[in-house]
C-alpha cells in the first residue's frame, strides 16, 4: 500500500513537471539560436561559448582567439556571448553564417559598425548593416547573426517564420 502511495506522488510530480514545461516551452518569447539556422544548412555546429572561453585546450583547438579578435572589432566582450551557432549550406561561400547568444549593447554594436564604414540596408523587412560580402544583424534582443547575404536572408525568413528552421526540418528528426 505504501508501494502504492509513494508511485502515485512520483507520478504525480512527474506529470505537473511535464505540464509545466509545455506551458513554459509554449510561452517562450525568444527562439532558441538552433531554431534559427536554415533548414537547407549541411553544416551546423554549437558551441558552449561560456565554457570554450575559459578552457585554454579547447580555445587552442577551436582558434578562439580568432573569434574574440571579430567579437572585439564589433565592439563585443567575448564574455557576454553563450552560445555560438556556426552554419553552412553546400555552397559555403554564399550561404554560411554565425549567430550568437548572449547580451549585447546593441546600440554599441551598431556604433562600431558604422564607424567602421559598415552601410545600413534592408533585407527581410529587417535592418543589416553590411560591409562587403558581410552581414551584421541583431535578430532578437541576445541574438545577432553576421555572415553572407543569402544566410542573413535564410535567418530572417527563418525568425519570421515563412522558412523552416534546421531543428523542424525533417532531415534533422530523421538523425
Amino acid at each position: 500500500m505504501r508501494s502504492s502511495n509513494s508511485t502515485r506522488a512520483v507520478a504525480g510530480v512527474v506529470g505537473a513537471s511535464l505540464i509545466l514545461l509545455v506551458i513554459c516551452s509554449c510561452n517562450r518569447t525568444q527562439s532558441t539560436i538552433t531554431d534559427l539556422i536554415p533548414a537547407d544548412s549541411c553544416a551546423v555546429v554549437v558551441i558552449d561559448w561560456a565554457e570554450v572561453r575559459t578552457d585554454q585546450d579547447l580555445k587552442r583547438l577551436l582558434k578562439a582567439d580568432q573569434l574574440e579578435n571579430v567579437l572585439s572589432e564589433s565592439a563585443i566582450d567575448g564574455g557576454s556571448v553563450k552560445k555560438v551557432a556556426i552554419f553552412s549550406a553546400m555552397d559555403s561561400r554564399a550561404k554560411s553564417g554565425v549567430l550568437l547568444r548572449g547580451t549585447f549593447d546593441k546600440g554599441r554594436v551598431i556604433s562600431s559598425l558604422t564607424t567602421r564604414g559598415w552601410s545600413e540596408k534592408t533585407i527581410e523587412g529587417h535592418k543589416v548593416y553590411v560591409n562587403g560580402n558581410d552581414y551584421v544583424t541583431v535578430l532578437q534582443p541576445q541574438t545577432l547573426f553576421t555572415g553572407t547575404r543569402e544566410a542573413a536572408a535564410s535567418v530572417l525568413r527563418t525568425l519570421d517564420g515563412s522558412q523552416e528552421g534546421f531543428v523542424a526540418s525533417r532531415s534533422y528528426q530523421e538523425d
